[in-house]
């Protein structure tokens, strides 16, 4: 209770006896009755009138809004300028006179055709301090298992969260199990904007905020956007998926982070519906997709049609006929882009088949395919947009049971090997020489060993590298090494270990031999797709280096199974001593000069020198200028990479089960 500066929750408010003095201008607090006798009840925190926009919560939004985003043109824009844009944003905030900017929209085609209408940069920082408000009132209210757009959720965790439910309902799969998956027809084209505001009001207090998400729920993006990208894909856009067609006071935008939390809001009246009217404890959601899963197929359809009702008498929405069966879990739940089953999870094949046709795309950008020989260019733009998509793909194959997905894509699309390595920790050659001398088929009696431990099943290549990263873990926890791989350790031990040798020799060496001869490894090691490596780019070199010469040493290392050439204006040139290659192609020894170069051809005969060299089985590299400069010397990039097509015509870079004889893998090339 509040009177004049005093501030207590007891009915005499006017004694300052029974209160604290505070200044509720400035917030100013006295020590009285803080430390004395006399008593004064607690007043929860939400009580305080604490300020919505200030100049701090307006910057921290703003850098929440850029995370990911600061390369856009809008982003830049606003950054130029970013203090006297933040005041005048905080300025229209305080006075009220706020209002959203035009929108842009744009369609999708891929996975499905969808109408994305997203705010100005401008306008998102606003949203991102609505929601951070919003949010801290409703995340105490929302069920667990919702788990679109909130913190520590997310698609992975709906997915595992279901297993689990198929685990603990089905009781391991010790009864049948059957589930309904249920979506809502076009469910943000269909949000009610009244019942929406109702929502809110029922919850939120503050009229500043109340008077914000008002600005944004019922400002109408369709009347007055921009539309990027191709125009005719609007007109071919069904009517019912997109805002432009939405009856009067429905629908919001889909690509707004608001839309995705008044979803929450909205759908929320469901999960409590669900949860604590029907009683259905094996329920997730995620946005308008739901599931539900039970023992008894017959509740299962109970529950569907109280379902149907609700949404249609509570929230004016209707269920989608397209997913209204009650299915046995055994043929698999597709849900989230994965195929769920009690103990494993496998990828969504329409995912698989989207990656296989991206990968062929980008498989004709970057291999050529010419008489004799196989050509592999180095398009730097495009290597970046590969490994944004296969970081995208790999990180969600990871989270299913798809090693041996992964395995084939990369023997099929051999080419990725060139560009990347995967799960390949870097690890000094001297060690690599050390645990390979270890091997045990190395050793006297290896063949005995293997066929002493042919019942075991194989430890996978990935686990053998993985050793490599985790050899701290190891070696700290005996329960750890145990848990990777515990079976035949007694028959695959190689030769007694001396003292003098460093601990990790001796932990990744018996690790590496349990692999060689079979040892088991449980279904969450580094096989079912969790590990934690990276994809590693190895078309990323050193152009710090200031001299010719040192340029063409650093790529002859770095390419040790090729010849390198490199570019130095009309000429190929190479450094250093007579190789095999630069006999095969009988140039003679050049003269002095003042680039040192002792062996070199015009760049008109690259192709005839390649050609040549490719049909007696070898590889070159060709290492071009670029137009930067590292003090007076260019910096030099690869350019193309040869490679010579083996006796069967099979070219290196084609996956068929079996290695191309024409030319060497590369050396630190590691398993998915």
């Amino acid at each position: 209770m509040q009177s004049n500066n005093y501030w207590s929750s007891t009915s005499i408010a006017n004694n300052p006896n029974n209160a604290w003095i505070v200044d509720m201008n400035n917030g100013n607090v006295n020590n009285n009755n803080k430390t004395n006798n006399n008593y004064v009840w607690p007043v929860r925190s939400g009580e305080w009138d604490f300020p919505m926009f200030t100049f701090e919560n307006l910057h921290a939004s703003y850098l929440a809004c850029r995370r990911r985003k600061r390369a856009t043109v809008n982003a830049l824009r606003f950054e130029m300028r970013c203090e006297e844009n933040l005041i005048a944003l905080l300025e229209e905030l305080q006075a009220g006179l706020w209002r959203p900017s035009r929108s842009v929209c744009f369609i999708v085609e891929k996975p499905k055709m969808r109408e994305i209408v997203a705010a100005d940069f401008r306008d998102r920082i606003v949203h991102h301090l609505l929601v951070e408000r919003l949010e801290a009132m409703y995340e105490p209210v929302f069920v667990h298992d919702s788990y679109a757009c909130r913190l520590g959720k997310g698609v992975h965790r709906a997915v595992l969260r279901v297993q689990d439910h198929i685990r603990r309902a089905g009781r391991n799969g010790r009864e049948p199990l059957f589930f309904a998956h249920l979506d809502v027809r076009n469910f943000f084209m269909t949000i009610d904007k009244e019942i929406l505001m109702g929502l809110l009001r029922r919850k939120v207090r503050d009229t500043r905020l109340l008077g914000l998400a008002e600005k944004i729920i019922f400002h109408e993006p369709a009347k007055n956007c921009i539309i990027k990208g191709n125009p005719a894909l609007v007109q071919h856009l069904p009517p019912h998926k997109s805002l432009f067609h939405a009856p009067e006071g429905k629908g919001l935008p889909v690509g707004n982070l608001t839309s995705q939390f008044f979803a929450n809001v909205y759908l929320n009246e469901l999960d409590q519906f669900v949860k604590h009217t029907l009683k259905r404890r094996f329920y997730a959601r995620y946005c308008d997709d739901f599931l539900l899963v039970d023992r008894d197929p017959e509740a299962l359809a109970q529950a569907r049609e109280h379902i149907r009702e609700f949404l249609a008498g509570r929230l004016v929405l209707s269920l989608n006929e397209k997913f209204e069966a009650v299915k046995p879990v055994n043929e698999g739940i597709d849900f989230l882009g994965y195929i769920i089953r009690p103990h494993y999870r496998l990828a969504r094949r329409r995912v698989v088949n989207s990656m296989k046709t991206k990968l062929m795309e980008f498989e004709r950008k970057f291999v050529t395919h010419e008489p004799g020989m196989t050509l592999l260019h180095y398009d730097y733009g495009q290597l970046e947009k590969l490994r944004a998509v296969l970081a995208s793909y790999m990180g969600h194959l990871k989270w299913a049971d798809t090693y041996n997905l992964r395995r084939s894509l990369l023997e099929r699309y051999g080419f990725l090997q060139y560009f990347f390595s995967f799960d390949a920790p870097n690890v000094p050659q001297k060690k690599r020489e050390i645990i390979e001398n270890r091997r045990p088929d190395k050793e006297p009696g290896s063949q005995q060993i293997a066929q002493d431990s042919a019942g075991h099943a194989g430890l996978c290549p990935a686990c053998i590298n993985g050793v490599f990263r985790h050899e701290k873990n190891v070696i700290a926890s005996k329960a750890k090494r145990s848990r990777m791989c515990t079976a035949g350790i007694a028959t695959a031990r190689g030769p007694a270990m001396t003292d003098k040798e460093p601990e990790w020799v001796k932990t990744t060496t018996s690790l590496m031999q349990m692999g060689e001869s079979g040892g088991l490894h449980p279904p969450d090691n580094l096989c079912a797709g969790r590990a934690k490596g990276k994809i590693r780019p190895r078309y990323r070199f050193n152009e710090m280096l200031r001299r010719v010469s040192s340029q063409y040493f650093y790529y002859a290392r770095h390419f040790s199974d090729a010849a390198v050439f490199v570019r130095s204006g009309c000429f190929y040139e190479a450094y250093g001593k007579r190789t095999l290659a630069i006999e095969a192609l009988g140039l003679n020894r050049l003269g002095a000069n003042r680039r040192k170069a002792t062996y070199g051809f015009p760049a008109r005969l690259a192709r005839q020198y390649a050609a040549k060299l490719a049909s007696q089985g070898m590889s070159v590299v060709f290492v071009g200028e670029t137009d930067r400069s590292m003090g007076k010397i260019k910096v030099r990039l690869p350019e193309v990479r040869v490679m010579g097509v083996g006796a069967n015509n099979h070219s290196p870079l084609r996956g068929s089960g079996e290695k191309s004889n024409a030319i060497a893998r590369p050396k630190s090339v590691a398993i998915l």
